[in-house]
């Protein structure tokens, strides 16, 4: 049986893409790990799955000063140290990276243990933490055949899609939602960690909005807004996972923060 190990995280976006890779492997008879950050959303996305989950320590890649950066400049040598512990004890085929802070452990780990890296970049314009990781992946999957990386390898594929997302009912949507029929429905979307300058315009709009549509807003983790929470056409939601394609499927109008994964999710609609 071959074996992967799977990482990326920081963000959902860095996580959801590799799902429908990881069901895809084990309907095909791989074993599949995931490694992800100790207080990051990337075990609860995968448990699902039932795979074997690691966590390791890791820092963020900050471009700006912060005493944050002195404290994770430590984080992660001891990430990758732990990163080939965990490697050693899995010996897997092959690794796979969707980026995001929490990859470059495991991936220079994967380089000094001589297990292929494959990575998959979203954006245009990739972030620090996947140009760090570039020099030690063997093949580089992108959405955009203009990407200029130093890989062995580059690949256009696109962005992997949730099966559920293309099988969404709107019924169902405002069904859990609890709105009814005859309103049309506008979603907001700030991603897992929310879009602050979104959700304060939301909620400064809100008593426009609500006189002429339901509003659901998925906000980020702790972007809840205790003030709005008793109104009968508007949502919040810090994050959803099971059920997202039955949301959108439901949504006359989406507003959303320009995520790689958002679009390409909108554009498949």
């Amino acid at each position: 049986m071959k074996k992967v190990v799977c990482t990326g995280g920081g963000s959902a976006g860095h996580v959801i893409p590799t799902l429908p890779i990881m069901e895809y492997l084990i309907a095909r008879s791989w074993q599949v790990v995931y490694v992800g950050s100790t207080s990051g959303l990337e075990e609860r996305l995968v448990k699902p799955l039932d795979v074997t989950f690691h966590s390791i320590m890791t820092g963020k890649l900050r471009r700006y000063w912060s005493m944050d950066n002195l404290v994770d400049f430590f984080r992660v040598p001891i990430g990758v140290v732990q990163a080939i512990r965990i490697l050693r004890k899995e010996s897997p085929d092959v690794v796979f990276s969707k980026g995001g802070y929490v990859a470059f452990p495991i991936v220079f780990a994967a380089w000094l243990c001589r297990v292929p890296v494959v990575a998959h970049e979203s954006d245009v314009s990739p972030g620090l933490a996947n140009r760090l990781c570039f020099r030690f992946v063997n093949s580089l999957c992108v959405n955009f055949g203009s990407i200029r990386a130093p890989v062995p390898r580059l690949v256009v594929t696109g962005t992997p899609m949730r099966r559920a997302l293309l099988e969404g009912n709107a019924e169902r949507g405002r069904e859990r939602l609890g709105f009814q029929q005859n309103i049309p429905i506008i979603l907001v979307v700030g991603g897992s960690l929310g879009a602050l300058r979104l959700n304060r315009l939301i909620h400064e709009a809100l008593d426009l909005l609500v006189d002429e549509f339901d509003v659901v807003h998925v906000c980020g983790l702790g972007n809840v807004d205790a003030t709005h929470e008793n109104d009968s056409h508007y949502r919040q939601l810090e994050y959803v996972d099971d059920g997202w394609g039955d949301i959108l499927a439901c949504a006359d109008v989406v507003i959303s923060r320009a995520g790689a994964n958002s679009v390409v999710e909108l554009l498949t609609l």
